[in-house]
Parts: C-alpha cells; sequence; structure tokens
C-alpha cells in the first residue's frame, strides 16, 4: 500500500440539544491539498503530503444536530509521484486510482475514530453495525447454497 502513514491535525465535534426521531447521517472525505515532501526513513525518500478533512454531518428533520470534523495529512509514496502531482495542479483532484485509494483508507481510519467520537457525544455512531433479531420458533433456518 502505498499509504506510508497519516497525522490527524484537527478534531472538531459537537451536537445541539434535539429530539430523539430519524437522524441523516453523511460522511464526505474531501482532498483538500497536495504537495511533494521529503520524508527520512531509513533512506531519503520522496512522497505526496495529501492534506483531507472527514466531515460526518448529523441532520434531524433537515436541520443539523452534530457533526464530527477531522482535518490531517497522509503520506503517500510510489514511482509515478510527479504525474500524481501535475494532475492535481491541473485539475485540483486526484488520479482516479490513487483518488479510490485515498478515499478508501479515510473511511476505515476516520469513520472507526468517528464511532468512539459519536459515543461520547450521545449520538449514532456513523456507521450501521449489523443488528441481530430472534428467530421464531416454527421459522425454518435460510441456508444458501451456491
Amino acid at each position: 500500500m502505498p499509504i506510508i502513514g497519516y497525522q490527524i491535525t484537527l478534531m472538531n465535534a459537537g451536537r445541539k440539544n434535539f429530539q430523539l426521531k430519524k437522524i441523516d447521517i453523511g460522511s464526505t472525505p474531501k482532498i483538500t491539498n497536495v504537495e511533494e515532501k521529503e520524508i527520512k526513513m531509513a533512506e531519503k525518500q520522496q512522497a505526496l503530503a495529501i492534506g483531507f478533512e472527514f466531515l460526518t454531518v448529523y441532520k434531524s428533520e433537515g436541520d443539523q444536530v452534530g457533526e464530527i470534523k477531522i482535518v490531517g495529512e497522509l503520506l503517500y509514496t510510489e514511482k509515478n509521484l510527479k504525474k500524481i502531482l501535475d494532475f492535481w495542479k491541473k485539475k485540483n483532484r486526484l488520479l482516479d486510482q490513487v483518488d479510490i485509494e485515498v478515499k478508501n483508507f479515510l473511511f476505515r481510519k476516520c469513520l472507526t475514530l468517528g464511532i468512539f467520537i459519536s459515543e461520547n457525544l450521545q449520538l449514532p455512531p456513523p456507521v450501521m453495525f449489523p443488528v441481530l433479531i430472534p428467530r421464531k420458533e416454527k421459522e425454518e433456518e435460510t441456508r444458501y447454497i451456491g
């Protein structure tokens, strides 16, 4: 994986008092900046510092009732850094393959952190968890045979 590290520089979260009704939750990753950076590991290596903002918004009946905002930077390295950086400078977006990889990484990291934050704010988690329901006694077990 070309993502070799990340750091969070800002976390901001809050909620308003609201009646517990239906809550819509939306999470959006946004790439804010891309620049070349020299990193020192075992040997000097070039990487891209990709700034990000990850926003989770809670709405109830159209009104925003909560928000979790995570801002940071991740380090991305591979052999085509110049191509990626040039594309960013021209189009202000990442190449599709890089964009998907970076945003999947951000969803994993930021939603995991968002679960902890939302619990402390007494908001629903930003991802749905599976819910088990009891089976009726007479209901047969459904099997998938493939």
